[in-house]
């Protein structure tokens, strides 16, 4: 009998594995394109036409969107050393012509 319930724990058990790694990654995702180019918080600029993924919609009135950024293995990189876990660094996008995109800083004139 305590064999027979072991067996049957293992088996929901395995059922409700094999359904968790089969329907992970299925939520419905939207993406969209940008239409005009964007300042990144004086960082640089988002071209238009780059594909941005659709996270989540917050109540303070913005909408945060996510882009993966690939770095090729030879370019070197400092590590930023902090205490947190997952942290998320948010940047704001501007229209490329706004008042907050002043590259001065970053490419001083010549």
């Amino acid at each position: 009998m305590r064999k027979n319930i072991l067996i049957f724990i293992s088996l929901v058990i395995n059922i409700g594995l094999c359904c968790f790694f089969l329907f992970e990654g299925t939520e419905n995702v939207t993406y969209y394109k940008t239409k005009v180019p964007y300042c990144i918080e004086n960082i640089g600029v988002l071209s238009p036409g780059t594909i941005i993924k659709l996270e989540d919609g917050m109540s303070e009135s913005y909408t945060r969107y996510s882009i993966l950024l690939n770095v090729s293995d030879i370019e070197e990189l400092d590590i930023y050393e902090t205490s947190k876990v997952n942290m998320n660094i948010p940047y704001w996008l501007r229209p490329l012509d706004s008042i907050y995109c002043d590259f001065s800083e970053l490419f001083p004139p010549r």
